[in-house]
């Protein structure tokens, strides 16, 4: 695990070297579902994922089975990011000359 984030009654963790992103149930440790996504930094929402890669690319996914199915993407326009989900309010932050993004986030999941 390199980065993970919590919500959702969930965790969604990246895993090492940027080869996937598991989402996994506290209560008994269970991995939900996986996602072939190499993401710097992941954050759960109700039946899905948000996780950003590397060049800031912001990737929204929904729980399908055992995996994760990308709905979208998009630039955020920072740099080796991070991502929280505050309210209703996704914010990307990076190493950038402006290292804060906010957007307005419906989640396309429920």
């Amino acid at each position: 695990m390199t980065a993970g984030g919590e919500g959702a009654g969930m965790f969604a963790v990246t895993l090492t070297g940027g080869t996937g992103v598991a989402l996994v149930r506290p209560a008994d440790g269970s991995v939900v579902a996986t996602w072939n996504l190499a993401a710097n930094d992941a954050v759960p929402v109700p039946r899905g994922i948000v996780a950003v890669a590397g060049d800031g690319t912001v990737h929204v996914g929904c729980v399908d089975g055992a995996t994760v199915k990308e709905l979208a993407a998009g630039p955020s326009g920072a740099d080796g990011p991070i991502v929280r989900l505050v309210g209703a309010q996704l914010v990307v932050a990076g190493g950038t000359v402006n290292p804060i993004h906010v957007a307005a986030f419906t989640n396309p999941c429920t």
